[in-house]
């Protein structure tokens, strides 16, 4: 007999309720409150800084409390996909 796991956690970002599954992070339906829209749907927080770069034409693609200098989500995805083919 298989028991679910449902850990009840917050996301780091958004600070909005999720639990784990065992495979991804769920929004989740706080006790004692009315259902959420999205609820039972898989967590996917936009929180992002959002900070305007004049030089790229774009906003930062960061999370709110990174540290460091701001980048372009696209600057990251291209990073992101130089590391792979690298290794």
């Amino acid at each position: 007999m298989s028991a679910t796991i449902r850990l009840p956690g917050v996301c780091q970002d958004c600070r909005k309720p999720v639990h784990w599954n065992g495979f991804r992070w769920i929004n989740s339906t706080r006790t004692g409150a009315p259902a959420l829209p999205g609820d039972g749907q898989r967590h996917a927080c936009e929180a992002r800084c959002g900070a305007w770069m004049p030089l790229a034409g774009d906003r930062c693609g960061r999370k709110p409390h990174a540290n460091g200098y701001h980048r372009s989500r696209y600057a990251m995805d291209n990073e992101c996909r130089a590391k792979r083919t690298a290794a």
